[in-house]
């Protein structure tokens, strides 16, 4: 069990170090871009506010956000990741203790793991997560620049982290064929 636990905290670690040169995967043309409804959950300590896009069934990915961003900062590399065939969750943190309102929200919706990507304080909060709760975070990437820098190759780095990662919980069935 300790050795499992150390490959997994070497995976972070290679990860978290993730460049932003990942392999040039194809980004969908702008009409391709699915829109970003907003949810409402309840955690154990308050109701937030996510967007979500992608299939259910995708494999999850959570995007976080500077402290006071919007959306928008994030959207185009949330809608790529949709369009690759994964759940992305882009949860409306606020405040202190935003690992801590994460691993609420990530516990309302019932997910057992996910990558975890962040720009600027959302990074920081990706690995504050990681060093909370190493076994719910299999994969971690951030991207110091501004979020409208970031995407198509920050996308490219995350659909990388999703594929490379060593998932408990059921098959990676057609992310290869979407991308």
């Amino acid at each position: 069990m300790h050795e499992k636990h150390l490959d997994r905290r070497a995976f972070l670690g290679v990860a978290a170090s993730f460049a932003l040169g990942a392999g040039a995967m194809a980004a969908p043309r702008p009409d391709q871009l699915p829109a970003l409804p907003v949810f409402q959950v309840a955690t154990a300590t308050a109701d937030l506010g996510y967007h979500a896009a992608g299939p259910e069934h995708g494999r999850p990915v959570v995007l976080l956000l500077d402290q006071d961003d919007d959306i928008e900062r994030v959207a185009t590399v949330a809608r790529i990741l949709a369009v690759r065939g994964m759940r992305v969750l882009v949860p409306l943190l606020r405040g202190d203790g935003r690992a801590i309102q994460l691993l609420g929200f990530i516990n309302a919706l019932h997910m057992p793991e996910a990558v975890f990507a962040g720009m600027g304080a959302g990074a920081q909060t990706a690995r504050d997560f990681a060093a909370l709760k190493p076994t719910r975070c299999v994969g971690l990437g951030a991207h110091a620049g501004p979020a409208r820098e970031a995407p198509p190759a920050f996308a490219d780095a995350i659909t990388e982290l999703v594929l490379r990662a060593k998932w408990r919980t059921g098959a990676l069935t057609t992310l290869r064929e979407a991308s």
